[in-house]
């Protein structure tokens, strides 16, 4: 089914339907949110980890050159 279809089709919905669309419209949404959002928090925790990976190298050497 197109798009068209869809929105053309909308006026034949009952107010329930309607509203039952709405809402699982909504849930679709928020579940690409929560997944760009899980997304960028998996980005930054990785860098944090690099980061500290990183400190940790830079602690070695120093302890070693000592």
């Amino acid at each position: 089914m197109s798009l068209d279809e869809i929105i053309e089709e909308l006026p034949n919905l009952s107010p329930q339907q309607r509203r039952e669309l709405g809402l699982r419209l909504l849930e679709l949404e928020a579940d690409d949110d929560v997944a760009q959002c899980n997304y960028v928090a998996a980005h930054g925790f990785a860098l944090i980890d690099q980061e500290e990976r990183e400190a940790e190298l830079r602690e070695t050497r120093r302890s070693l050159a000592r």
